[in-house]
């Protein structure tokens, strides 16, 4: 599995983009606000 950060931020952004962070994990906390509202 690849793990570059471009990659990694584009997973993030499909999976927490719609929802935020709603699911309790230690990835939605860490980022900013921002990336769920922008969404």
């Amino acid at each position: 599995m690849r793990g570059s950060a471009g990659e990694k931020g584009f997973w993030v952004f499909l999976a927490w983009g719609p929802w935020g962070s709603v699911p309790p994990g230690p990835v939605g906390p860490a980022l900013p606000p921002a990336v769920g509202p922008a969404r």
